[in-house]
């Protein structure tokens, strides 16, 4: 995209320059960070894990007045993107745990959970959203000749 603009006089200059920044300070940054947070929200979507898909559906884009938010609202999708260190589950208000195993039903007092790693999808969304940025402002912003 090319503007080109000619002025003569040095009042109608400034006037023109305010009125254009103005403008760019208003409508611009809006627009652009709606365009950055649609990208980023559309890839972290399809860099989440898909076992039940309620993470997936949890993200969000929520507007501030000079930011754009996205948001992966589950209680887990902290550890899903950063994993977990083995551990022990312990019943919270029961005596014991009791599930299917291999055909049969086990009840333990505690079961060890060998952790995992994560997903590192924040990470990974961030990382794509700079290489769109720069791709996008370098088409938005044209300076031709000087």
């Amino acid at each position: 995209m090319s503007v080109r603009v000619e002025v003569k006089g040095l009042y109608e200059a400034v006037l023109l320059i305010e009125r254009v920044s103005r403008i760019a300070r208003i409508h611009w940054p809006n627009k652009a960070l709606d365009n950055l947070a649609k990208h980023a929200k559309q890839k972290m979507k399809e860099l989440v894990p898909k076992k039940t898909g309620k993470l997936r559906r949890s993200i969000r884009i929520e507007s501030l007045p000079d930011a754009r938010k996205i948001v992966a609202d589950t209680p887990y999708a902290r550890i899903v993107n950063d994993g977990a260190r083995p551990h022990y589950i312990y019943p919270k208000s029961k005596k014991a745990l009791a599930f299917f195993k291999e055909g049969k039903w086990v009840v333990k007092a505690r079961v060890h959970h060998p952790g995992f790693v994560g997903y590192d999808f924040l990470e990974n969304t961030m990382n794509y959203v700079y290489d769109f940025m720069y791709d996008w402002l370098a088409e938005e912003i044209d300076l031709g000749e000087v």
